[in-house]
């Protein structure tokens, strides 16, 4: 969500908002997995079996997700005739809801008490909503 504030101060293409977007979430996915399965390998002696790591790459999978569905609604906006900044700014809300589905999903997995799991869902929503309106205050 902050490439995509920094994006709307950018004058910047639909196609390089898209790259830029869906590529920072792939990135973030490659990143998780890489954290995990280091750390699954540095605490076993044994070869990571193939299972363990197929599961880790799915669980990593949805750390792509915000920037994937922001990088699609950029080019369903432009397809319909949104301007770019628009369209940055919409795809801003919508990582909010993004990232808030992730939390819910997250912490419904979780074997933390309800408090905490819902704790957590509310600090995702002001971190993205905190990131849309220190925006909003920079312009």
């Amino acid at each position: 969500m902050s490439v995509l504030a920094y994006l709307g101060d950018e004058a910047t293409s639909t196609a390089k908002a898209v790259l830029t977007v869906a590529g920072t979430g792939i990135v973030v996915a490659f990143g998780e997995a890489y954290a995990g399965l280091l750390s699954a390998a540095l605490a076993s002696a044994q070869k990571l079996p193939a299972a363990e790591i197929r599961e880790e790459l799915g669980v990593c999978a949805t750390t792509a997700a915000p920037g994937l569905l922001a990088g699609a609604f950029l080019l369903l906006a432009d397809l319909i005739g949104l301007t770019t900044r628009t369209a940055i700014n919409g795809a801003l809300w919508l990582g909010v809801l993004t990232l808030t589905l992730c939390s819910v999903v997250e912490a419904r997995g979780s074997r933390r008490s309800l408090l905490v799991r819902w704790g957590s869902v509310a600090a995702s929503v002001v971190l993205g909503v905190g990131i849309i309106v220190l925006k909003a205050q920079l312009h």
